[in-house]
């Protein structure tokens, strides 16, 4: 079977925290046999290349990484040092401060969704994209896929209810070198 001719009802099953989001809201989001193949999308809350790795695995044909470029060089928002740590003001598309300034404000029939926070300073996007890369090509190598077209094919999501391995720690490495 192809990718081509597969249905969303056919396709793996998403993590919770990951939303299918249709490319057209006209198209209903509750997945039938009915219904064409729609590209999928995590819509958010992709953090480091694990989250796109599961989003991938998941059958997602693409993930938005605003929340992983926000603290780059090349990212807009102001950089901010507080005790000697410095952040970069990151704010979502549908936040009031991005409709304050470019649009105006928010309108009278809508609602600010998003929020502005903000987040460790992370350097050149260029250093965060070989992290990411870096990372899907472990998660190919984990699972045997080829590519990451291959992934949801070869991704059997399992329930894990440790979250923090107690001998070895996190693999948060924000904490060292900057």
């Amino acid at each position: 079977q192809t990718a081509a001719s597969l249905t969303r009802a056919t396709r793996p099953s998403l993590p919770p925290f990951l939303t299918p989001t249709p490319s057209d809201p006209n198209i209903p989001s509750t997945p039938s046999s009915a219904c064409p193949i729609l590209p999928l999308t995590p819509d958010g809350g992709i953090t480091n290349p694990g989250d796109a790795a599961k989003a991938f695995g998941g059958g997602a044909d693409f993930v938005m990484c605003g929340g992983m470029f926000a603290g780059t060089d090349e990212s807009k928002g102001e950089t901010v040092e507080r005790d000697g740590k410095r952040y970069k003001q990151f704010y979502g598309m549908s936040s009031s401060t991005a409709m304050s300034k470019h649009s105006g404000g928010v309108a009278e029939y809508r609602s600010s969704e998003g929020k502005t926070v903000e987040v460790p300073y992370r350097g050149p996007v260029s250093a965060v994209l070989l992290d990411l890369l870096g990372g899907l090509r472990s998660a190919c190598t984990y699972i045997g896929a080829a590519s990451i077209k291959e992934m949801p094919r070869r991704t059997t999501f399992i329930r894990v209810t440790q979250q923090l391995n107690q001998v070895f720690g996190s693999h948060d490495m924000s904490s060292q070198g900057s």
